[in-house]
């Protein structure tokens, strides 16, 4: 395993700038919001905002994770993915059963993870405009 190099902090500023300049599917229509980390567990995401997906407006919830990299047949879940891959842990479990909640009533409720880990990885996607 890999340890990412990255901060959660430095992925959500990535990523989230991205999301501002309209590099994902739907457009924001109004800017993102963070809730205090104290609040953040009690609701189940870091940011969230209104989208249009091209019919209406709909809320979107952001939950984000930094990735660890599994490397080799060492990588614990192996049998299931036979070759290198990204996962990231959720330590939270009321956070994270808030988040599903959420997502039962708005689709637009996702987790979002890089798939990278490295610092040369994050500033090479940064500058390129392709964390999303």
């Amino acid at each position: 395993m890999v340890k990412p190099e990255i901060s959660e902090t430095q992925f959500v500023y990535g990523a989230t700038s991205e999301l501002e300049e309209g590099n994902w599917r739907y457009p924001l229509v109004q800017p993102p919001r963070f809730p205090t980390q104290n609040i953040e567990g009690d609701i189940g995401y870091d940011v969230d905002a209104l989208i249009s997906n091209g019919a209406g407006m709909e809320p979107l919830f952001l939950q984000y994770k930094r990735s660890e990299h599994m490397v080799g047949a060492q990588a614990r879940h192996w049998k299931e993915f036979p070759s290198d891959y990204y996962r990231f842990k959720i330590k939270n479990a009321k956070q994270h059963n808030t988040l599903i909640e959420t997502a039962d009533y708005y689709p637009h409720t996702y987790y979002v993870a890089p798939i990278f880990s490295e610092m040369s990885e994050y500033a090479s996607h940064h500058r390129n405009e392709t964390i999303l």
